[in-house]
């Protein structure tokens, strides 16, 4: 992977990803980084895809990297999550098993204030747009992948998920899981 650049040079939630294999199930594996010393793993195994719809579920797994210290990037993602205050102090974990809602792919995206942000079909795009679910359910978060760009963002889903979406991201991005 190139020189990755400092968290200044990416929005909040926002990180560099490789893709760097895919999965036995057919899934993918992301390595995610925002500095030399904050990086993550993302697998998303293969989407178990409706008949009749066109959104698939899958399980998501977020895991640690060993010594990585992504304090800065969850200090940065926190608020723009709506979450407000210090940073909770949970005991580490290895992973975060959720599920996934593959919303979208071959999305393209708008950065437009007055379009919120928001994806689309038309035209065709390298975005897929994602939602977690994170301790069963119980908080909700928008994680979305660009592989061709290599950018990949958490952003807000709803600012009342703030405070348990915080929570399960310092298990594995603080240093010490607090």
């Amino acid at each position: 992977m190139s020189a990755v650049p400092e968290p200044a040079s990416l929005r909040p939630g926002a990180f560099r990803i490789t893709e760097t294999r895919a999965t036995a199930d057919g899934g993918t594996f992301y390595l995610a980084q925002t500095s030399a010393s904050c990086s993550f793993e993302i697998v998303f195994a293969r989407p178990q895809t409706p008949a009749n719809g066109p959104l698939g579920i899958a399980r998501a797994t977020l895991a640690r990297r060993t010594g990585a210290d992504c304090s800065p990037f969850l200090r940065t993602l926190a608020p723009a999550l709506g979450f407000e205050g210090n940073l909770p102090n949970p005991a580490p974990a290895a992973a975060l098993v959720a599920s996934v809602a593959i919303l979208g792919v071959h999305q393209s995206r708008t950065d437009a204030p007055e379009a919120g942000g928001s994806f689309s079909s038309n035209p065709p795009g390298s975005w897929t747009a994602t939602k977690l679910f994170l301790n069963d359910g119980e908080g909700e978060v928008f994680l979305n992948v660009n592989a061709q760009e290599g950018v990949g963002e958490l952003s807000l889903k709803d600012q009342g998920y703030a405070k348990v979406v915080v929570r399960e991201l310092a298990k594995i991005l603080l240093l010490n899981g607090g």
